[in-house]
């Protein structure tokens, strides 16, 4: 699509609770394995990136699931997607869960309390997709050995940009086979 210098990798950088306001940069921190944002519309020390990639081998799928659940308050709302990945060497599998924010809940009808209104304006993480990589049979280093269950894993344009798409943009789809790809490299070095 052409958007290879519109796009900053952050990588493993540090975040840290309050970063962006008057007084930030002071309490809990994160650190993902990786992330990124739009350039330069996320450039400067208190952006923080509108894609997270929290990957793990020893940590449990839960232990995960934590660690997403603290980017999207701390951000401010600013990372839009949090990506996990979860190797499970004994099962010969890979999990990859995508998350993002969904809409508040509309508030219930009758009188609304401040603490009904307050749920109602928060927004909620939520899986919106969960797709599991299995090494079924063969050598690990062959894309044709691992099969992949609910289809291509789609990223959204507009949650990575923070902008729609152009007429010749559109979202970033990684495929069956390059997730084959993937889990092959992978498993061939573990």
């Amino acid at each position: 699509m052409g958007l290879k210098d519109a796009w900053n990798n952050d990588g493993a950088t540090r975040f840290f609770q309050g970063q962006g306001r008057p007084g930030g940069r002071g309490g809990d921190a994160g650190e993902p394995d990786s992330s990124g944002g739009p350039w330069p519309e996320r450039d400067g020390q208190d952006a923080w990136p509108t894609l997270i990639i929290e990957s793990g081998d020893s940590s449990t799928l839960p232990d995960l699931r934590r660690d997403m659940e603290w980017w999207f308050s701390p951000s401010d709302h600013q990372v839009k997607i949090v990506l996990l990945v979860k190797l499970d060497q004994h099962r010969r599998r890979i999990v990859l869960e995508k998350w993002v924010e969904t809409a508040p809940l509309s508030p219930r009808s009758g009188p609304v309390t401040r603490a009904a209104a307050r749920l109602a304006r928060a927004a909620r993480p939520d899986c919106v997709q969960q797709i599991t990589i299995d090494w079924i049979d063969g050598a690990p280093n062959l894309p044709t050995s691992h099969t992949v269950t609910s289809g291509d894993l789609r990223l959204e344009f507009d949650r990575l940009f923070l902008r729609p798409p152009s007429p010749t943009e559109g979202d970033i789809l990684i495929t069956v086979p390059r997730l084959q790809l993937c889990a092959s490299r992978v498993w061939s070095v573990v």
